[in-house]
């Protein structure tokens, strides 16, 4: 589900300057989003024209969860 979403959004111009040089990149060193020993990287698309991010998200959320919160996930 979150492939198509990041797909429609870079099909979209920047709301903020209306260019189309949309982007994806991964934010380094510290931005890693952490929940006990499981950390994940923190990705961004952003502008390349004004450089504002359009949209935030973790890299593989499931993997920072129980095995019984992902089962209550599948519910």
């Amino acid at each position: 589900m979150q492939e198509q979403i990041l797909k429609e959004l870079m099909k979209k111009p920047c709301p903020f300057c209306g260019s189309n040089k949309l982007y994806e990149g991964k934010q380094a060193y510290y931005a890693n989003i952490n929940r006990g020993f499981h950390g994940r990287a923190l990705k961004h698309i952003f502008c390349a024209k004004c450089g504002s991010i359009i949209h935030s998200y973790v890299e593989n959320p499931e993997k920072l969860l129980s095995k019984l919160e992902r089962e209550d996930l599948e519910r």
